[in-house]
């Protein structure tokens, strides 16, 4: 026998079917992205799953001989990023590092440079085409940006001995100008595009990006300003996401400012996520 949807049983439908904002990280290679990630997942205790890249058997021998590795190391991120994706929790805030945009650009760049053949290049975006269609896409992206000669300098020193390569010649050197380019242009492309969620800048170009307890906090005031002018905002937000979704934000308390997870319904604030779960 059926059961009757009362109003109640409707809510409590809804409440059981909640999610959380998910947001996307863009960035090159030593641009910082894993800083801001792990900065958000510290200090605001967002969902960050690891990208396991020490666990990739054919990176070494990319970075040694990229034309006969590249493909295969390309293809073993693309398929482990559907099982990374996978971790990202519906009840927490989730942050994607880096989003499965940043495997098409890395894998785009490395055919500029001719290390992925054109047939590899075809058989990889077949490959790519398919794995974003079992990935949820992100509600926000953010893109940290930092100019090539930063980037250079901070892949150097944090010392991974396979990275090393790069620095052989100013031919492989290239592939980081390539990337920061690449990335770039994608931001830009997809801030104009419609129906695509917002996309935002983040500014990494000191060479002491998110160093310190001040730096920290204002990379995290940051984020959450943009995230409550994009959902939250009732006067400015440009944004609506469907459904009951749980979005971050700040309010005063008692003089201060803390975080809260406000329950977002088809764009307007319902309420904060300690009030639902009471109900549940």
């Amino acid at each position: 026998m059926a059961q009757t949807m009362t109003p109640e049983n409707a809510e409590r439908s809804e409440i059981l079917q909640v999610r959380h904002l998910r947001i996307g990280i863009m960035g090159a290679t030593g641009s910082g992205k894993t800083t801001y990630a792990n900065i958000l997942r510290d200090r605001c205790g967002f969902c960050v799953p690891e990208e396991n890249f020490p666990e990739n058997p054919y990176l070494e021998g990319f970075y040694r001989d990229p034309v006969k590795y590249c493909f295969d190391s390309e293809k073993f991120f693309l398929e482990a990023k559907v099982e990374q994706l996978a971790k990202v929790e519906d009840s927490l805030v989730g942050v994607v590092d880096p989003d499965i945009e940043m495997d098409g650009i890395f894998a785009r760049t490395q055919r500029q440079m001719g290390w992925m053949s054109y047939n590899q290049y075809c058989a990889y975006s077949e490959l790519y085409v398919e794995a974003k269609k079992k990935v949820k896409r992100p509600d926000i992206y953010f893109a940290v940006i930092a100019p090539p000669d930063v980037v250079k300098e901070r892949i150097k020193i944090r010392g991974r001995e396979f990275e090393k390569w790069l620095f052989e010649d100013a031919e492989r050197l290239r592939y980081i100008d390539l990337l920061c380019k690449n990335t770039e242009e994608w931001m830009w492309k997809k801030m104009r595009e419609p129906g695509f969620p917002p996309v935002e800048r983040i500014r990494s170009g000191s060479y002491y990006f998110a160093q310190g307890e001040e730096e920290e906090c204002g990379l995290v005031e940051d984020t959450l300003n943009v995230i409550h002018y994009n959902f939250l905002d009732q006067r400015s937000y440009k944004t609506r996401i469907p459904g009951t979704v749980i979005i971050p934000g700040v309010k005063r308390e008692r003089g201060q400012e803390v975080l809260v997870n406000y329950v977002v319904r088809n764009g307007e604030i319902v309420g904060e996520k300690a009030d639902l779960e009471t109900r549940t």
